[in-house]
């Protein structure tokens, strides 16, 4: 779990001063609990919202997923963090994709998903019915 971390940590590093990420000040912590391998993000000392990897026993594989609180929609918190952990995801395992399971109707989480580079795959299965599963290409990018 610590080197999980410390990778994290130096990829976080590194994009932060490639792109720039200064318009906000959060920061992740590592939580490494049952199956799922996930990132509080805060900003300001207050929770925002969390992002990483779940994979419930009733999801078909691992998710990429994320949230953010109402009060942390529209500012870019998701977009910054859902790229800099997806980095992190490429560079810790050695996956040729995970995939972001998003209810049909949420088009904000749909259109962050195809702006991190993800593709529609039609052809992946969902957890429940209409499920927009998105494909995100591991290695491809670094």
């Amino acid at each position: 779990m610590w080197s999980n971390y410390q990778t994290f940590q130096t990829i976080l590093s590194h994009l932060l001063r490639r792109q720039n990420f200064q318009r906000f000040r959060f920061y992740f912590k590592f939580q490494f609990a049952f199956e799922n391998q996930t990132f509080t993000v805060e900003m300001d000392g207050q929770f925002v919202g969390e992002v990483g990897i779940y994979h419930p026993d009733h999801f078909p594989g691992p998710e990429f997923g994320w949230m953010v609180t109402p009060e942390a929609e529209g500012k870019g918190i998701a977009h910054e963090a859902a790229g800099a952990a997806l980095g992190w995801v490429r560079q810790t395992f050695d996956w040729p994709f995970i995939t972001s399971i998003i209810e049909e109707g949420n088009a904000r989480s749909i259109a962050l998903a195809l702006r991190l580079g993800g593709v529609i795959d039609a052809s992946l299965p969902g957890v429940d019915e209409g499920d927009v599963v998105i494909r995100h290409d591991l290695r491809g990018r670094a």
